[in-house]
């Protein structure tokens, strides 16, 4: 009846699990820390949820039953978390995000897509980093099935370079895995960004770039023949359009004179990205 105790219980949870095996830990550990996330008292429910979010990530398809898996969705719900007093839940929702999705395999992707997009418009930055930070892994899991979320992931990423600092600098962390997920002409979106942001003028955004600059040239080496197809069509079919000045076309080329112009930048630890980031 002591509720630190119940919530001490529930803290604990993550721990306990690591010291038992797979299935004792989904179903009995997993059981009880599913059942704490309606009590009445809020700091055991953020307890609670937090190792559930945990422990979920870690189960087996098996033992993620539409009721758990209802209620990990359920998190995601701004409304009903902020009346509960659990924000924390969605940071916590982003966070389990990849491992759920890859014990449910991409073919179940729709279950947790509304969730997913809701969590990437939250208004709690830390949500939307770690979102940010993980979206290149959830394209990787989610695109084999599903090739149409490869607009949606990109449009994401545009979102998020455009968001806070912390959030912008995460998005490009990863970027090296989300372009070969992705088809060319999506990933073209993409390389058509990087020169704008190597002239940021916040410098550690510019020192994410400079590391980047060397496998987005091995990039546009690798897929010149469809870069330049796709740009070519592009061409045709706005020919009535002027092109923006100082657009160049997205090649190779590009991204050595971006790279020997961040060699030049005048912060000290860009420059040092940029030279060590030389194939």
């Amino acid at each position: 009846e002591t509720w630190s105790v119940r919530e001490a219980a529930a803290a604990a949870a993550m721990e306990l699990g690591e010291a038992l095996p797979p299935q004792t830990r989904d179903e009995a550990v997993l059981g009880a820390v599913h059942a704490l996330l309606d009590d009445k008292v809020r700091w055991v429910r953020a307890a609670a949820c937090e190792q559930f979010c945990k422990l979920l990530a870690l189960a087996s398809a098996a033992h993620i039953t539409p009721v758990r898996l209802a209620s990990y969705t359920a998190l995601a719900d701004v409304a009903a978390t902020t009346r509960r007093g659990d924000s924390a839940a969605r940071r916590w929702c982003a966070y389990a995000m990849p491992g759920v999705l890859q014990a449910l395999g991409p073919r179940r992707f729709c279950e947790l897509q509304d969730a997913y997009v809701a969590l990437c418009d939250d208004l709690q930055w830390d949500t939307r980093l770690t979102l940010a930070a993980s979206l290149p892994v959830v394209a990787r899991i989610v695109l084999p099935a599903n090739p149409s979320f490869a607009g949606k992931a990109v449009r994401l990423l545009g979102a998020f370079l455009r968001d806070l600092e912390e959030i912008r600098l995460a998005s490009l962390r990863n970027l090296a895995l989300l372009m070969p997920a992705v088809p060319p002409r999506h990933a073209l979106r993409v390389l058509r960004w990087m020169p704008h942001l190597a002239r940021d003028e916040n410098w550690r955004v510019r020192r994410r770039v400079a590391k980047l600059h060397g496998e987005l040239a091995q990039y546009c080496s690798d897929h010149k023949q469809q870069l330049a197809h796709l740009q070519t069509q592009q061409h045709k079919g706005h020919k009535k359009n002027k092109k923006k000045k100082g657009e160049e076309p997205v090649e190779t080329g590009l991204f050595v004179r971006m790279g020997m112009q961040l060699c030049d930048d005048p912060v000290w630890a860009v420059r040092q990205a940029a030279v060590a980031a030389v194939p």
